[in-house]
């Protein structure tokens, strides 16, 4: 999809989550009802797509959309949240260099002042 992820151990204490959301200005927060339920109050601005609300919407429909797939992924969904003219799947480039430098992941540190540092790192760096 060319989106970057960054994993969230969501044991953390709320503060840290939040701090780390902060940073990152996420599109969608992939996460379970349990954790949105305990971020919900310190993380404002954020989409979430809840995975057991997700699950259980899927498993209570007995028919999928005319299109033959379940919604994820169309303009209802993750779709709505993206500028104009993009959609998820949908980023592509020229030059085969350039993915390369595309960010893959952010992974977070305590950092020496015990405020969350992200590390960006590219997608080169997973075939590396």
């Amino acid at each position: 999809s060319g989106a970057a992820f960054v994993p969230v151990d969501p044991e953390y204490p709320v503060e840290r989550i939040a701090a780390v959301l902060g940073q990152v200005d996420p599109v969608v927060v992939v996460s379970v009802s349990a954790v949105r339920d305990r971020l919900v109050s310190v993380v404002s601005g954020v989409r979430w797509l809840v995975l057991d609300e997700e699950v259980a919407e899927l498993e209570s429909d007995s028919e999928l959309d005319s299109g033959g797939n379940s919604g994820l992924g169309s303009d209802s969904g993750l779709n709505s949240g993206l500028e104009p003219g993009w959609s998820v799947g949908s980023v592509s480039a020229s030059g085969g260099d350039v993915l390369g430098l595309l960010p893959v992941y952010v992974v977070f540190t305590s950092g020496s002042t015990g405020v969350p540092k992200g590390v960006v790192m590219p997608r080169v760096a997973l075939a590396n």
